[in-house]
Parts: C-alpha cells; sequence; structure tokens
C-alpha cells in the first residue's frame, strides 16, 4: 500500500470527559494551526494520581469512551486530518491500565529476590511479562482488537497507526530484584554458551558491578532481555499491525542516558519491529546552545537498518509554557538534521480546568500563546520532513558500545559512566562537524552481511568480532572528512545530512550554532536551492555558486535544504537597503489569565501607549504573556516590493502593511516580504510571548500554595528561562526588491 507519508501530528490528552461541541472545536483548532495527524491520547483520571490530579472519568475502553472515538473519528475525516491511535490508558504500554495482570495473573512479571537470608526466590510483579509472547497477546486482545473491532473500516485510511508508549521494560530494580523469564535459559545457552543462575545472576546483584566478568555478564543479560522484548512484544505488535493495515509507532524509554547505564536495552533491536520508530524529547534534552540529541540517531538508525520510510519524535512536553517558538524550531531542526521526520509535540489538554492545569507542564492549545506559531512551524516541518528516512545507506557506523553496562541502581552511577557517555557525545559531535552521514550500530548488523566503509567503536581497549570489517576505528580517523557527504571547504560547523525526497537526492544543511556561518563546499554536481514554503530568508541571502563550488549563507539554528543536479530557483534580487527607525505605539493588549480554579482566558484592552525604548513591554507588565498589537508607519521612496528586516522579536510575529497580511514568523531572521507604496506605508506588528511569564506568576503565587505540585514541577523549577521578554529589539531596515 502506497501511503501518504505524515509529517507533523499533535497527542491531545483526553484529561476530561470530552463533549460533542468541545471534539468538533478542538479538532477544527488542530487543523487550522496545520497539523496532519492528531493521536487521540486518553488520561483516564485513575492515571499517575500522584502526578496527574484529575483526568478523565468515562470508562476508559468503555462503551461512553468508542462513542466519543467513533465521533472524533468522524470529524478527523470530515476535516482531512489522520487518526493515530494509543494503546495504552496513560503510560507505560503494555498494561491496560493495570487491568491485563489482573484477568491474567500468569502474565505478572517474575523477580529473583534474595531474602534477608540471602536465599533466592522467584516474587511476581504486578507489571506485565512483555518478554513472553503471550502476554503481548492479551495485551493486543485487551486494546488493539477493541479498536479493530470498533474502526476496523478505517484502518489504513483515516487510522493509520497506533502509538505504544515507553512499554514496561525495566529488568532491574531499585529493590535488589532481577528480572527473570523462562526464555532466558535458552538464549543464554545458544548466544554465550552459559547458564542465567549459574553464571550470570551472581553478577547482577546489588554490589557486584566490580566482581571480576561483571561487565560482561551484565552486557549480556542487556542482549537477552533486548532479544525477548523484541521478539515477544516489538514484533508481536508489528506483525498484528501489518495485518491489519497500520503502522505501529512509538518510543520506548531513557533513550538520552544510554551510553550511562544501557539498563533499558539496546535500542535499535527493540525498534526493529516498528514501522515508524522514536524517541522522546521532553527533558530539554536537544535545547539552544549545546544540547544537540544525539540519541534520536537510534529511531532514525533503526529505520535505516529496516528500510522505514519515517521516524519520528515525541517532544516538547516538559520544556514547559516557557517554551518559545525559537525553540521549538532550533530542537526540531536538530531532529530532522538526524533523519526524524515527523515532528510530534504533545500534548493540547482538552481541559486546563482545575488542577488538571498541571499536567505535564505545559499546553498547545490555543490557551498558549505560541499556538499562533503552528501554521508556520507545520508547514516547514511538513516542507522539510518530506523525506525517506531509510533510503540512504551511511558508509559509517557508531558501535553502540557499552563501556560500564548498569550500575547499581540505588546509586547515582559512578562518574566513569558519565565520561564514557561524555565520549560518545564527543564522537558523535566530531562527525556532525565533519559533515559525516551515519548510523548505530549494534550485535544484530554485527552478526549481519551488510558492512560500513568505516566503524566507529567508542570503547577504550579494543573488541573482538571485527575482523572482517573494511576499517575499525576507535575515536575519530584524520582523514575523517573523506566519508563526508560533500566536499566542504573551510570548518562552518554545520551538520549535513543526504536524503531522498519526492524531488530526488538532496542535502540538508543546519546551522547549529547562534552565530551565523557560511556552509561552502566543492561539488562537480549541480546543487539547487530547494525553496521552503516561506523563501524570504532564501531571497534576503541567496545560495551563491562560482564554477565548483556552492557557498550557502546559514542563519543561526536554520535548515536549508539543497536539491542534487537541479538548478538554483529564480528569485527576485535585493536591491537598495535602507535603516528605518520607526516609532511604535501599543494598541491593544491581550494578557493571559491563568487561575487556580477556572479556565485559562486572555483579557483583551484597546490602548494607545508608547513601547518602552528598550522595546521590552514586560517593562510595563512584569508577569505579561499574551498579544501586542504594534503600530507605526515608515516612508517609503517608491512603490514596489520590499523586505522588512527586524534585528530581534521576541517571541513570534506577523506584519500588516497597509492592511495586507505577511506570514507569521517564528524565529530568526526576523523578515517579512511586503508591498510597498510610495509615501506613507501603515504598519501593524502583532506579536506573541510565550506563556511562561503567566504560568510562572501563576504557579508561584496560586498552584504551589495550593500544593498543586507534581514531580515534573520539580524538575521544570530547575531551568533556566529564556523566554522573560516580550517585544522587539535592535535595529531595523528596508531593503527593495529587484
Amino acid at each position: 500500500m502506497n501511503k501518504k507519508k505524515i509529517s507533523t501530528g499533535i497527542f491531545w490528552y483526553w484529561n476530561a470527559d470530552p463533549s460533542l461541541p468541545g471534539i468538533r472545536r478542538q479538532l477544527e483548532s488542530i487543523k487550522e494551526a496545520g497539523f496532519e495527524s492528531v493521536y487521540l491520547h486518553p488520561m483516564p483520571d485513575e492515571f499517575h494520581k500522584w502526578n496527574f490530579f484529575q483526568g478523565m472519568n468515562i470508562s476508559y475502553l468503555g462503551k461512553k469512551y468508542f462513542e466519543l472515538t467513533a465521533y472524533t473519528l468522524q470529524e478527523c475525516k470530515r476535516l482531512g486530518l489522520y487518526l493515530m491511535l494509543y494503546d495504552e490508558g496513560g503510560w507505560p504500554s503494555g498494561g491496560v491500565l493495570d487491568r491485563l495482570v489482573k484477568k491474567f495473573p500468569q502474565d505478572r512479571a517474575v523477580y529473583m529476590v534474595k531474602d534477608e537470608n540471602g536465599n533466592i526466590i522467584k516474587e511476581l510483579s504486578d507489571i506485565p511479562d512483555l518478554f513472553v509472547k503471550q502476554t503481548t497477546e492479551h495485551f493486543i486482545a485487551m486494546t488493539h482488537e477493541l479498536y479493530y473491532r470498533h474502526f476496523g473500516s478505517e484502518f489504513g485510511k483515516t487510522i493509520r497507526g497506533i502509538f505504544t508508549d515507553e512499554p514496561f521494560w525495566r529488568c532491574l530494580s531499585w529493590e535488589n530484584k532481577v528480572r527473570y523469564s523462562p526464555g532466558m535459559d535458552k538464549l543464554f545457552k545458544e548466544r554465550y554458551n552459559c547458564t542465567f543462575e549459574k553464571d550470570i545472576l551472581p553478577c547482577l546483584w546489588h554490589g557486584t558491578r566490580d566482581l571480576p566478568g561483571a561487565p560482561e555478564a551484565r552486557r549480556r543479560y542487556i542482549a537477552v532481555c533486548t532479544e525477548l522484548f523484541a521478539e515477544n512484544y516489538s514484533e508481536v505488535l508489528g506483525k498484528w499491525c501489518e495485518k491489519h493495515h497500520i503502522d505501529l509507532e512509538g518510543h520506548l524509554n531513557g533513550e538520552d542516558e544510554y551510553f550511562i547505564s544501557g539498563d533499558q536495552g539496546e535500542f535499535i533491536r527493540r525498534l526493529d519491529g516498528f514501522h515508524v520508530p522514536g524517541v522522546d524529547t521532553i527533558w530539554r534534552q536537544i535545547y539552544p546552545g549545546g544540547k544537540h540529541g544525539t540519541f534520536a540517531r537510534f529511531a532514525s538508525s533503526a529505520a535505516i537498518r529496516n528500510n522505514r520510510k519515517e521516524a519520528l519524535c515525541e517532544c516538547f512536553n516538559v520544556y514547559t509554557y516557557f517554551i518559545t517558538p525559537r525553540v521549538m524550531s532550533c530542537a526540531a531542526n536538530e531532529l530532522l538534521i538526524k533523519g526524524i521526520n515527523r515532528i510530534l509535540p504533545m500534548p493540547c489538554l482538552y481541559s486546563d480546568r482545575g488542577k488538571r492545569k498541571i499536567c505535564c507542564s505545559t499546553d498547545f492549545s490555543p490557551r498558549n500563546p505560541v499556538w499562533c506559531a503552528f501554521p508556520a512551524l507545520n508547514s516547514f516541518w511538513k516542507w522539510a520532513g518530506n523525506f525517506d528516512t531509510g533510503a540512504l545507506k551511511p558508509a559509517v557506523w557508531v558501535w553502540e558500545h557499552l563501556e560500564h553496562p548498569v550500575h547499581d541502581l540505588d546509586k547515582k552511577a559512578p562518574e566513569k559512566h558519565f565520561v564514557h557517555a561524555r565520549h560518545v557525545e564527543e564522537l558523535c559531535r566530531k562527525l556532525d562537524e565533519a559533515g559525516v552521514f551515519y548510523r548505530f550500530a549494534e550485535e544484530k548488523d554485527l552478526r549481519s552481511k551488510e558492512r560500513p566503509q568505516l566503524l566507529i567503536v567508542p570503547s577504550s581497549k579494543p573488541l573482538k568480532g571485527f575482523e572482517d570489517f573494511p576499517r575499525v576505528e576507535y575515536g575519530i580517523p584524520a582523514d575523517i572528512k573523506k566519508f563526508a557527504a560533500v566536499r566542504e571547504v573551510g570548518n562552518s560547523g554545520c551538520y549535513l545530512l543526504p536524503v531522498m525526497r519526492p524531488e530526488g537526492e538532496a542535502l540538508m544543511v543546519f546551522n547549529p550554532s547562534n552565530e551565523t556561518k557560511t556552509f561552502t563546499f566543492e561539488s562537480e554536481d549541480s546543487y539547487g536551492e530547494l525553496l521552503p514554503p516561506d523563501p524570504v530568508s532564501s531571497i534576503y541571502a541567496p545560495v551563491q555558486y562560482h564554477k565548483n563550488t556552492v557557498s550557502v549563507p546559514m542563519f543561526p539554528e536554520t535548515l536549508r535544504i539543497l536539491l542534487k543536479n537541479a538548478p538554483a530557483p529564480a528569485l527576485p534580487r535585493c536591491g537598495k537597503r535602507e535603516r528605518i527607525s520607526p516609532v511604535w505605539k501599543i494598541s491593544r493588549v491581550e494578557k493571559m489569565q491563568m487561575s487556580l480554579k477556572g479556565p485559562t482566558f486572555f483579557r483583551k484592552e484597546n490602548c494607545s501607549i508608547p513601547l518602552p525604548d528598550s522595546g521590552n513591554y514586560r517593562e510595563i507588565d512584569k508577569n505579561f504573556s499574551g498579544f501586542l498589537t504594534l503600530q507605526s508607519s515608515i516612508e517609503s521612496p517608491r512603490a514596489g516590493k520590499a523586505l522588512l528586516v527586524f534585528e530581534n522579536i521576541e517571541h513570534a510575529a506577523f506584519l500588516k502593511v497597509n492592511g495586507i497580511d505577511t506570514p507569521w514568523r517564528y524565529a530568526a531572521p526576523w523578515i517579512f516580504e511586503v508591498q510597498l507604496k510610495k509615501g506613507i506605508n501603515k504598519l501593524e506588528l502583532r506579536i506573541a510571548s510565550s506563556a511562561g511569564n503567566e504560568f510562572f506568576r501563576c504557579f508561584k503565587e496560586e498552584l504551589e500554595p495550593a500544593q498543586w505540585k507534581n514531580s515534573y514541577a520539580n524538575r521544570f523549577c530547575q531551568f533556566e528561562r529564556d523566554d522573560e521578554n516580550c517585544g522587539i529589539s535592535g535595529k531595523m531596515e528596508i531593503v527593495f526588491l529587484e
């Protein structure tokens, strides 16, 4: 089946009982914001009550739930949205909100436990054993089959996928317990000619990590647990989805901490059964200024290995209400350049009344000012993400090697674990900066017939098993640039990703820094820029061509795409530039209002006051979150098209010139293409802040004193703020187009 690619979607939390008008209204907002799909995410009231104080009261998977889902499906069809299902009532996936082990007690996970006398006994847990095929089949019968019974005629049509989220996995616990599953015995014998109880278990207890042979025993244990999970959960789900014409999508857990301990298993192998493998980025693991998200390559590596077209990221959740469109844009570009081509912000809250507003610390909905930026963001993500992740095979692999597997979980990982993780990050950063296309590889790759031109092993000592690889290095070789996607002139620090798009083979270029760079490379092939939906930055700073070199101006944190064997696009030329200094007045304020009990809304007020000289409205209202409307005028010596260029706007804006709208801009460069008339031109600039100032005020003054605080709040209270201002600053110029 030739399926249309999906590049954007949003997780829609049913954290209250939806009404039919509410479903209709919110889905229309999601469609207007430019999303292609909506992930229906039930949040029952009984889910994690210590963190999510209130939720949906209707019975999860009950009659009313399916009636409302049927109406949601009907509305998605009307609006042209894809409806994605979610396989759990919260997370982790696999337990049916704890109902599975109650109905099938034989599916409970088994732990080996030491009693106070040192005797080893088996103890049943209250979590499902997803290392066993029968457990997964029961999970499918209780969830997937119910959805199919109700909506099977739309599987593969409006319903395109089902998402599994952080399924039950942990094989060790903090209580000196070790997961055991019957399939382990056979695998240990076949793979390593050893036994679990005699050779492996003694090295898994707390306090044994430094015993001779313990690292290898723990590494083998992780590999066996990985294989059992992949065979009996991921692949079982994947085959069911294939049979029923939908995709298995989702992500696991702890991807960003893999190289510290690996206690979440080998990610690529666990993702093999997924049609759309993924990761999540919800804790600011990717952030402007240094956090680049190397772990995203676990998902794209699984897609490459299994010839999957798409890889996804669930993102931005606990970035908090402080998040700005610039941060979302930068983080998404980091993901795109690593092969992630479906960007999934979360959550859109059905309700933020009362305690429901705490939830996961943000809300992407019309209640949040940054919502206005999503049409432009989604337009860019759909354009940039329209490539086949698994189509091209890299010449370089990085071995998914654990130098120090699984620390004692009741203690902080030793410093040597963090040293190894930083070492891997540094290797990958150097590969990125050298413009090298690479992927992670693990044990299954070693056993396959496929071979890279170069294998990089992040280990302090040589490893066995690589004898037939063409070339193995234990660090970055001096000639690494011979493996780069193109021959760069100089060293810009830009990242590259060769991709296959519907238009043909292309090169994605990303500048991760906060400084403008120029990426120049030599090529005998012609490269024409593939213009984005809003090409003003390409007009302002066009790609330059000189014989066999191509120079690409790269604004901070921006991404551009060059199409191979394509001509340069015809663009207007920039002519005369003039500095201007318009005087801005504030004509309207729409202030976001959060409260302890009521829903969030905007208090609107017309006014006529000067913008402070600094351009920062926060000097007038320190707690402001919302929208400002500014008015001014400029005099043009001639009529015609021009670019109006602002040095800085915080945090998103659109411009009207003589009553004519321009598209929203959400990050630098702040350039608007306009039609000027000779003489006086009236300007109206609408600026959106983040929601951070008002949320932080409400949280400190109302929510926290009422003890409406959860573990997510403890985390985000430690985050540094970079969203507090709202307004414009710096220089402004007119660039006339010829």
